[in-house]
């Protein structure tokens, strides 16, 4: 894996370049500044796999930068992880939304590191399976997009729009925001309604330009919060806000629809959606904000009263439980993450 690596430190570009060949991560390309990565990025024939960025940098910081790269062609979609001594909200929050894809605090543990180079690695591995590199990928977008259909339950990335991150960002944002007791933070949902018949009758093109729409009527509706949103798959948005918004969930609800109005679907009908009651995000315990996302899904899902079910394997003479498809991704997710982390407390309780 190519990486390329940024901090005005050289003592942790230094200690960097020393993990990375303990850790076996093979080649790193190293940047003092915002203005040399750039130019490192741009004379470089074949892009870089992963970056790491110093958030205080003089002249050019790394927020800035962040956001600079993800405007370069082939690094949409690069793993971007963000090194920082500042733990406070409004840098984890700018980060994502400049286009991060983890955050790292310093200083950081050497095995929480590799942690994280491992999740980057495996997402760049996925992505060479799909083209031999993000040039040619990006290159024949257009073209794949014609004919590509999107499975309903993908959290599809919408690009291009104010404030929306990726899946993956945005649930590592939620587990960031966990670290403090962040009181005046809510999570709510925003379905599409209809969205089975909406997918039944679109191409893959048809149906990502709509949920496109739908994101940007969100994003214009929420912009006084600076609202963060996300695509979890199923027709559903996640949001996150830290202010508290004058705006009732109904007048939100019409904002978004007033937003989206000129838009229709396959067979001519207006999307509309529906907004979920607001959940707070404030907690004792790391999963407690995920929980949270959780209970927004549920609220959206019995307000609408269409929640997609599955049922679970339940012990012999109990009713099978019942699980939305949401509930089936935050199960998973949750579970994955506290193995992470488990699995870490078990190495370090080996090593010392």
């Amino acid at each position: 894996m190519k990486v390329l690596a940024v901090d005005d430190d050289l003592t942790i570009l230094e200690l960097l370049e020393e993990a990375f060949a303990l850790l076996g991560f093979g080649e790193v390309v190293t940047a003092s500044s915002g203005a040399a990565a750039l130019d490192l990025i741009r004379a470089e024939r074949r892009p870089f796999d992963c970056i790491l960025l110093d958030i205080q940098m003089p002249e050019m910081d790394g927020i800035v930068l962040c956001r600079e790269i993800r405007a370069l062609r082939g690094y949409s979609r690069t793993p971007i992880l963000m090194l920082t001594a500042m733990s406070q909200r409004d840098y984890i929050e700018r980060a994502f939304a400049a286009g991060a894809s983890d955050y790292i605090t310093k200083p950081f543990d050497f095995l929480e590191l590799g942690s994280r180079l491992r999740m980057a690695h495996k997402l760049v591995q996925e992505r060479h399976l799909v083209a031999d590199g993000q040039f040619e990928l990006e290159k024949l977008r257009n073209e794949l997009d014609a004919n590509l259909k999107y499975s309903l339950t993908q959290p599809i990335d919408i690009m291009g729009v104010p404030r929306s991150i990726g899946y993956m960002a945005f649930e590592n944002y939620i587990l960031q925001l966990s670290r403090g007791s962040q009181f005046t933070s809510a999570a709510f949902a925003v379905k599409v309604s209809g969205i089975n018949d909406i997918y039944a009758a679109s191409s893959g093109t048809e149906f990502r330009n709509i949920l496109h729409s739908v994101a940007e009527a969100i994003s214009q509706a929420t912009e006084q919060d600076g609202t963060l949103l996300s695509y979890r798959g199923q027709g559903l948005f996640m949001c996150v806000t830290h202010s508290r918004s004058k705006m009732t969930i109904d007048d939100l609800e019409g904002r978004i629809n007033e937003n989206l109005t000129p838009e229709r679907d396959h067979s001519g009908r207006t999307v509309k959606v529906s907004v979920g009651d607001r959940t707070s995000l404030a907690s004792i315990t790391k999963y407690g904000p995920l929980q949270a996302v959780h209970k927004a899904i549920g609220k959206i899902e019995r307000k609408m009263s269409t929640p997609v079910t599955h049922y679970a394997i339940a012990p012999k003479g109990r009713k099978p439980a019942i699980e939305s498809e949401d509930q089936v991704v935050f199960n998973r997710f949750a579970f994955e993450a506290m193995l992470r982390d488990t699995l870490k407390d078990e190495i370090h309780g080996i090593r010392n």
